[in-house]
């Protein structure tokens, strides 16, 4: 997995980048070609959102910057659960998913279920080591 962290302190780049690979090795454990490229910004409307990249298997996250370290785990932990759900085949960048309402979106369900989970687990680890 390459990743590319625009815009962030040493601090969040280290937070980020762990919190990437441990979702990585849950989530898509098989997978080595992955392009993570994350931007934060000061002036995001939402907490983040991800895009198809310009390739197979490129992404691109844009952040909100200034978060708090649990909210901005759980908002990397939520943006990497629609990667993984587009790297299993799901095509959530659709436009077919419009007319439906966003917290009624079985993939926003699932990235709200995950990003909870997944911040449980990596306390827990980083706790233990």
């Amino acid at each position: 997995m390459f990743v590319e962290i625009n815009n962030a302190n040493n601090t969040e780049k280290l937070l980020i980048t762990d919190a990437l690979w441990f979702a990585k090795e849950k989530l898509l454990p098989k997978h080595k070609n992955l392009d993570i490229e994350i931007n934060l910004k000061k002036k995001l409307d939402v907490d983040a959102y991800v895009i198809d990249g310009d390739y197979k298997r490129h992404f691109i996250m844009e952040v909100r910057k200034c978060q708090d370290k649990d909210d901005l785990l759980t908002t990397i932990f939520h943006e990497f659960t629609h990667i993984a759900q587009a790297v299993k085949g799901n095509d959530i960048f659709s436009l077919d998913h419009c007319d439906v309402n966003y917290s009624d979106r079985w993939f926003e369900k699932e990235a709200f279920e995950m990003q909870e989970k997944l911040l449980t687990e990596f306390e827990l680890e980083r706790l233990n080591n």
